[in-house]
């Protein structure tokens, strides 16, 4: 084990398939505080760089190994001048999303107190919605927990850890308590798969219609997205099954949390306007704000709006369960898997991710269509 700490993985390798020239490379003094930019996993060995690259700025890279090998691999394009690494300038971008952060904490912290003093809110679907999202972050602490080098430390992040996934969790329960009942009386249809999963019901096939719209329109989204970029391989573990099972208990968590919040927002677009097809183009609006990023190509705004679009749809057409599920297959293919080319030595992860999503489909599809029909013929 000695050998392999000692031993320099080839760092090279994986910046020429991530498209960016070893040569213009310069390592980064590692004696910098950049804690926020540790590796989310056990490594042995950690690596910065600045590269020069055509764009608006240099892009930064951090790559990290354990027993000798290459397990993470993440960047950050930087854009205009003075941008140094693990800090970024007040932009439109950062301001929208603060605001939004904050009208929303505010506004569903109002609506879950009035729910509650007039017994409207459904405690019960809020009460296992939120222990759900806390069982899985605390089993995504486990699998990824970084090393700190001494039980005290570790038990000091672990403390941190826990009390910062039952703020989550609690954030997580007071959106649904403040946002359900509004859209039980604005959208009755919107929450009927929902409902159905939360009482165990997996196998109907309303969810699973759902879950596969929500599959297909992620991976067709996706499938743009790559076909249009230059860059293969995106932030995140490299490698490793573990570490790719991090990043999907990571992706499928956030997922969970965003379309909480994003339908929250839709609400309050609706109370706001008292109409439906203006919340909606509020909704396209600011999404695109939040999530366009500065100087961006037309054809990634275009991209970034229509996606937008498609969740508001969603939202007001199909439910929560296919808006979620939109945005966690958008979010595992692209930011998750890091190559398409299955012969590569880092594929490993990418071909978990995909087998994941084909398999959700597959059950969407198979709850949809056959057990549909088989409860019919039953019936009958």
């Amino acid at each position: 084990r000695e050998d392999l700490l000692d031993k320099e993985p080839n760092w090279d390798a994986l910046l020429v398939a991530a498209g960016i020239d070893a040569d213009d490379c310069e390592p980064i003094d590692d004696e910098s505080p950049r804690s926020h930019r540790l590796p989310p996993l056990r490594v042995d060995l950690a690596r910065r760089w600045r590269a020069q690259t055509s764009g608006d700025g240099p892009l930064e890279v951090l790559m990290a190994a354990r027993d000798g090998r290459i397990v993470y691999f993440d960047r950050d394009a930087s854009s205009g001048e003075g941008h140094s690494f693990g800090r970024s300038s007040l932009s439109t971008q950062r301001v929208a999303n603060a605001f939004y952060v904050s009208l929303m904490i505010g506004f569903t912290g109002l609506l879950a107190l009035r729910n509650l003093r007039l017994h409207r809110a459904d405690t019960q679907g809020a009460l296992r919605c939120s222990l759900y999202y806390f069982v899985v972050d605390l089993t995504l602490w486990i699998v990824a927990v970084p090393h700190l080098g001494s039980i005290s430390a570790s038990a000091i992040y672990g403390a941190n850890y826990l009390i910062y996934s039952t703020a989550k969790a609690m954030r997580l329960w007071m959106f649904y308590v403040a946002v359900e009942p509004f859209i039980r009386r604005f959208w009755p249809d919107v929450l009927v798969s929902w409902s159905r999963i939360l009482v165990g019901r997996l196998r109907d096939p309303l969810v699973g219609r759902d879950l596969l719209v929500g599959c297909l329109l992620g991976s067709s989204w996706a499938l743009v997205t790559v076909a249009t970029s230059s860059v293969e391989i995106p932030p995140g573990s490299i490698g490793t099954v573990k570490a790719i099972f991090a990043h999907v208990l990571n992706t499928h968590q956030w997922g969970l949390h965003a379309g909480m919040s994003l339908m929250a927002f839709l609400l309050l677009s609706r109370l706001l306007f008292r109409n439906t097809w203006l919340a909606a183009a509020t909704f396209v609006l600011v999404m695109t704000m939040i999530f366009h990023p500065p100087n961006a190509a037309t054809d990634l705004t275009i991209r970034v709006v229509l996606v937008s679009a498609t969740l508001a749809a969603l939202y007001i057409r199909l439910g929560l369960v296919a808006a979620i599920s939109t945005v966690i297959s958008i979010v595992l293919l692209i930011g998750v898997v890091q190559t398409y080319d299955f012969e590569a030595w880092y594929s490993a992860g990418s071909k978990l991710t995909l087998t994941a999503v084909f398999a959700v489909s597959a059950f969407g599809f198979y709850t949809s269509t056959l057990a549909g029909q088989l409860s019919n013929a039953n019936a009958r």
